[in-house]
């Protein structure tokens, strides 16, 4: 990259530099508005000089040429506080609007005064765009749909999508224009909590508590907003009273973790942040671990998606009997020879296959479409995935470390093979001295005799040999097996779509060279003078491979009325809905910074309204949560819940098409393989807050 365009990308980030970004450690030391001022000159005279193709290659980062002009200036002690917050710091105590909030529950009517009053404020900070866009979203939504809830479901659409002052916009009307929905009430406040706009939030919050008291949501959010004003001692109480009703709360253990730590109890801390990140993963809990002295392991992170037994390579592998004895090694080793001299074939046409896919100019138009793609969270897992790839190929304990064991044993089958050996020579060689006095002309030759024993020592060895060779190496293919399909369903998290036709071409022509390696052994009939004719053996018709597609087996689909959009693990799609946003390139600049928070998702009819906001203890009867931070998504869990027909969480049938390699018949069939999750206006969310960002000028 030329220094040009790291010279311009340094200027955004210092021009975007909010209060979510990581503290940074004490011996960094943030730069002052001179410095700043002279990047910005730097960056001008750069500007003036980038060619046309510079200037398109950061926009097909997704990064939008900045006007300097309109970068905002900071004092040096603003400056100061930018760097001193973080997602990891705890906000200072804040008297003022601490005394501002009033402590006691709402009645109906003061609470929809209350509403009323709030979106009467949200709409006087908002950015005049954002504001219209909002306004015509609201206009376009009530025009077209019907149902109550399609307001309410935008909103958190919005949300989800970082497109943040017109989603707290829509969900202030969705609360005004139904202000019992608790639903709604309790996401409105989540919102504003997360926007810094806590005093707002907590008048909502205190009156949820009293007509839904012991719920997980409400009492995290509280704890949250009291946290967001500084009062840690009250903010505690109502997290740990969130955590003992749920005691795997990914928020509320997430922000006790923070606060230990800032209190020095490191031990507590690192408890809090495990519960955490074992519910809901994402790098910042894992960065957190790390400042803690702690290493994550697997068993730390809970895989929250059903992940397939085969997920490429099929179970139903065959090969050639290994000889027992030496009538039967010459049609063996015949048949033996074909099918790996097929197998090789077919791992050579896959190897050509991958190299068509990974071209110099395959990889550049790879390079476009994840450029495009970037900042819409394609790769929506791929931190996490990494994670437990890590493992599987790392660790003692996983997949690899399992295969390394079987590879150990074969090594020690090896070596009883060797020893089998040398006392079969040395067998054959006392055979051959037993009849060298009685053979020879005009002795007695007693051929039959000696063929005999010469066979019996060949038979001998084989019935032991290959016995261990054959237990040994299916040990090992069936580690190899396990290995393959764990990297490979993990890789499609982090990987596009053709990149993964290359990785899956170049795994199965592993694979089939691993069948075709067979360690086995045979005897040679004809041995001296012995002229022994080879046992009658069927030659068998092998189906030598089958592999599955890779389907992903856990889907993610929302029609969330501003847009509908869909992943399956390396693919994703995005179609607009209603309402002035387009979710393109110009999405950018609509995008906003989230720190974290999490939604549960649930069904309308199958919970009640009665039983207040959704809240994440009910798990039997969630379709499933979602979890995101600054970066976007970073976990999704998918519950085979009670209430699968009512269509958020429904059974995912996949057809596979199997192909026997190196013929012409194909194997169909299907196979019940997964869950999708279906989030739409028929669907409940319940927000859980966790840090928050300045969404608007301070109220």
């Amino acid at each position: 990259m030329t220094k040009k365009i790291l010279t311009i990308l340094v200027l955004i980030l210092i021009g975007s530099a909010g209060f979510a970004q990581q503290k940074p450690k004490p011996k960094d030391k943030p730069p002052t508005q001179k410095e700043i001022d002279e990047l910005m000159r730097e960056a001008l005279k750069e500007m003036d000089g980038m060619s046309e193709e510079e200037k398109k290659m950061i926009e097909e980062m997704g990064i939008k040429m900045p006007d300097l002009k309109s970068i905002p200036k900071f004092t040096d002690e603003q400056i100061q506080e930018f760097a001193s917050a973080g997602e990891f710091s705890i906000p200072k105590r804040d008297a003022a609007r601490i005394a501002s909030v009033n402590k006691m529950a709402l009645s109906k009517s003061e609470l929809a005064l209350h509403i009323k009053s709030t979106c009467v404020k949200v709409e006087s900070r908002m950015d005049t765009k954002k504001l219209t866009a909002g306004r015509q979203a609201y206009t376009d939504i009530k025009a077209k749909f019907k149902d109550p809830t399609a307001v309410a479901t935008a909103a958190s659409g919005y949300w989800i999508m970082g497109v943040l002052q017109p989603a707290i916009y829509l969900m202030g009307k969705a609360c005004q224009d139904d202000p019992t929905n608790s639903d709604n009430l309790n996401n409105y406040a989540a919102f504003l909590t997360m926007s810094q706009a806590e005093e707002l939030a907590l008048p909502i919050l205190i009156s949820l508590n009293k007509d839904f008291p012991k719920n997980s949501t409400v009492l995290n959010n509280l704890g949250h907003a009291w946290l967001g004003l500084g009062d840690v001692a009250l903010a505690e109480k109502y997290l740990d009273s969130a955590i003992m009703i749920f005691p795997n709360h990914s928020q509320a253990n997430y922000t006790k973790g923070l606060v230990k730590n800032a209190q020095g109890n490191t031990a507590v801390a690192t408890t809090a942040i495990k519960r955490s990140i074992k519910r809901a993963y994402s790098d910042s809990k894992k960065s957190m671990l790390n400042d803690l002295g702690y290493k994550l392991n697997n068993s730390d992170v809970g895989w929250n998606l059903q992940m397939p037994q085969e997920a490429l390579l099929l179970s139903k592998f065959e090969w050639p009997d290994y000889p027992k004895t030496a009538q039967q090694s010459e049609l063996l080793q015949t048949e033996w020879d074909a099918y790996q001299k097929k197998m090789n074939n077919q791992a050579n046409e896959f190897l050509m296959q991958h190299g068509k896919i990974f071209t110099e100019d395959a990889a550049q138009e790879n390079m476009q479409a994840l450029l495009k793609n970037k900042n819409m969270g394609q790769y929506w897992l791929a931190p996490k995935a990494f994670n437990m790839l890590d493992y599987t190929l790392s660790a003692k304990s996983g997949a690899m470390g399992k295969l390394k064991q079987k590879e150990v044993e074969l090594e020690n089958a090896a070596k009883i093979i060797a020893e089998l050996e040398e006392k079969k020579e040395s067998a054959l060689a006392a055979v051959h001295q037993e009849f060298k006095p009685l053979i020879g002309e005009g002795k007695s030759n007693p051929f039959e005799a000696y063929c005999a024993k010469v066979t019996a020592v060949q038979n001998g060895f084989l019935n032991s040999a290959n016995p261990i060779l054959e237990k040994a190496y299916k040990g090992y293919i069936e580690a190899y097996q396990k290995m393959v399909n764990e990297k490979v369903y993990y890789q499609q998290f982090m990987f596009s779509e053709k990149d993964m036709e290359g990785f899956k071409l170049y795994e199965k022509a592993r694979w089939v060279t691993v069948l075709a390696n067979h360690p086995v052994r045979f005897e040679t009939l004809n041995l001296g003078l012995c002229k022994v004719q080879p046992e009658n053996h069927k030659v068998n018709s092998l189906a030598l491979a089958e592999f599955n597609d890779l389907h992903c087996n856990n889907i993610i689909s929302f029609d969330i009325v501003i847009a509908k959009w869909r992943k399956a693990c390396d693919k994703s799609t995005y179609d607009i809905g209603v309402g002035p946003i387009k979710f393109n390139m110009d999405y950018n600049d609509w995008k906003e910074e989230v720190i974290r928070g999490s939604v549960e998702i649930g069904i309308s009819k199958s919970i009640g309204t009665s039983a207040g906001p959704l809240k994440a203890e009910l798990e039997a009867n969630l379709g499933g949560f979602i979890e995101f931070d600054n970066n976007g998504l970073t976990d999704v869990g998918i519950v085979a819940g009670a209430e699968v027909k009512a269509g958020v969480g429904v059974d995912v049938e996949v057809e596979y098409e199997g192909k026997i390699l190196g013929m012409e018949t194909k194997v169909d069939y299907k196979q019940t393989v997964g869950r999708e999750l279906s989030v739409g206006v028929n669907t409940r969310m319940g927000w859980n807050s966790g840090g928050s960002v300045q969404v608007f000028n301070k109220f």
